[in-house]
C-alpha cells in the first residue's frame, strides 16, 4: 500500500494527457509532435528516480525545446536520441520520426541520473531564459490550468512605426 506522501507525488494519466497536450500546443509551430509510451508513464513514476519526477519539471523540458525552437531535434530526423536536461539531471530517451511534414518525437522512456550514458547522440538543455518565448503560467499539479502566453510586444517608440501588423525603423 502507498503512503499518502506516494500518491500525492505520482503523475496520473490524466496529467500526461495534458501535459501532451500542452508540449504539442508550445511546439506545433516548430511542426513538432509529441508523443509519450506506456512505459515512459510506467518509469515516470518509478520510485528510483530520486527525488520524483514531476509534471512540472517536464513542461520546462519543453519549454527548453520550444525556446530553442526545435533546431536540436530537426538536426536528427528519423533516428534515436537523448534529451536531457541539465539543471534537473532528466534524461529522456526519444525516437525522432519524420512523418507527413513534421517531426514526431516519441518519449521511449524517462530517468532522472547524474551520469546516464548512451551511444545514441545527446541533446543537452540548459537553463530557460528570462524573457522566454514560451511563458507557463502555473506551478501546480494540473497541467490543465496552464497557460501559454505569448511574448507582448515592444511599444512603438519615435524610431519605428508599423506598417501591415510588421515594426518598420524610421529613416531620418
Amino acid at each position: 500500500m502507498k503512503t499518502f506522501k506516494q500518491m500525492n507525488e505520482e503523475v496520473t494519466q490524466s496529467q500526461l494527457r495534458d501535459l501532451e497536450k500542452f508540449a504539442d500546443r508550445l511546439l506545433n509551430k516548430f511542426d513538432i509532435d509529441i508523443e509519450f509510451t506506456r512505459h515512459f508513464a510506467d518509469r515516470l513514476n518509478d520510485p528510483r528516480n530520486k527525488p520524483a519526477i514531476t509534471a512540472q519539471e517536464l513542461a520546462t523540458v519543453f519549454k527548453k525545446m520550444a525556446d530553442n525552437k526545435g533546431k536540436r531535434i530537426k538536426k536528427y530526423g528519423n533516428k534515436e536520441a537523448i534529451l536531457k536536461d541539465i539543471q534537473s539531471d532528466l534524461n529522456l530517451p526519444v525516437v525522432i520520426n519524420w512523418k507527413n511534414g513534421e517531426f514526431e518525437v516519441v518519449n521511449k522512456t524517462i530517468m532522472r541520473k547524474k551520469g546516464f550514458k548512451s551511444p545514441d547522440p545527446v541533446i543537452k538543455y540548459e537553463d530557460v531564459a528570462a524573457n522566454s518565448t514560451a511563458n507557463v503560467v502555473g506551478t501546480g499539479s494540473d497541467v490543465a490550468d496552464w497557460k501559454y502566453n505569448k511574448r507582448k510586444k515592444k511599444p512603438l517608440t519615435r524610431h519605428f512605426i508599423e506598417i501591415m501588423g510588421k515594426r518598420k525603423r524610421l529613416t531620418k
